[in-house]
């Protein structure tokens, strides 16, 4: 069930579109601000910036490893 909120979701975009399309407008404007000059919020979003996937396609699945 509550995979089907995360489906298309890809970007930090994409989750906070979600986030305002599923969550009760006050929650979501609670949430999303930050406070006086919103100095947590810009920082949370360069950090996410800062991250890099590297998908790897096209790659042998016989033996998988997920492990960290």
């Amino acid at each position: 069930e509550g995979g089907d909120l995360l489906e298309g979701v890809f970007t930090i975009h994409d989750m906070q579109d979600r986030a305002r399309q599923t969550l009760p407008t006050d929650l979501y404007e609670y949430l999303a601000s930050g406070t006086d000059d919103e100095q947590t919020l810009q920082e949370n979003l360069q950090a996410f910036k800062r991250i890099f996937l590297q998908p790897r396609v096209m790659r042998p699945v016989a033996e998988v490893d997920t492990s960290v």
